[in-house]
């Protein structure tokens, strides 16, 4: 986008350095580049609207267990900790057997076909060890595109931290045809039967959030 109060002769430069520069010591700066690139360790203050040509990278979604729909897991429950000042939304997945669930998320206009990060949190209010291998198929579809294709997966194992305890864990994955659309479809499964999946008791998923890698 042209600046509408830029002159006819500005004066150029390859590149600019204010203060010490990005990252510098003490204080650090400002780095620009002459591809446009800026880098800063300060705060940016904008006054009037923000527009984003590009991939919006700081865009990110949550998806809580109520917003995500069963398929063979169990319906969602709450549970409750701390003598009812907790309380959790969850979508239980069994040990022993393959379950899953699906959610989908419109991703950002600006979406640019750029790797995903799959982060999902999970507690266990039972079990004494192990690992849950949780796993993730995903694909992104534009207007008039088939919905009925094959498309990618991804995934990762966790190991088991204590009853009560909030797991993390996450995982990095380009959807299948991320080149174009921004209807992103993501269906997630607890492999309980797979020989990586040793936890013996129910992962109790809270929710999965999905961001730029």
């Amino acid at each position: 986008m042209a600046l509408p109060n830029m002159g006819l002769s500005p004066r150029y430069l390859e590149e600019l350095r204010i203060g010490g520069g990005y990252q510098s010591a003490p204080d650090g700066g400002v780095d620009m580049d002459k591809k446009g690139n800026i880098a800063l360790d300060g705060d940016l203050t904008v006054g009037g609207a923000l527009s984003v040509a590009g991939a919006n990278k700081s865009w990110n979604a949550f998806m809580s267990a109520p917003e995500i729909r069963n398929i063979t897991a169990a319906s969602v429950l709450t549970i409750t900790l701390f003598g009812g000042r907790v309380y959790l939304p969850v979508m239980d997945f069994s040990p022993d057997v393959d379950q899953g669930a699906c959610c989908v998320v419109a991703l950002p206009a600006q979406y640019d076909g750029s790797a995903l990060k799959f982060t999902l949190y999970w507690a266990a209010t039972a079990g004494s060890a192990g690992d849950v291998r949780w796993i993730i198929n995903a694909g992104v579809f534009a207007d008039n595109e088939n919905l009925a294709v094959d498309v990618g997966s991804g995934g990762v194992v966790d190991g088991f931290l204590g009853v009560n305890r909030l797991h993390i864990c996450a995982f990095t994955m380009t959807p299948t045809g991320a080149a174009s659309g921004n209807l992103l479809t993501v269906y997630m499964r607890r492999l309980g039967s797979n020989v990586q999946d040793t936890f013996d008791a129910d992962a109790r998923l809270i929710g999965v959030q999905i961001a730029y890698a």
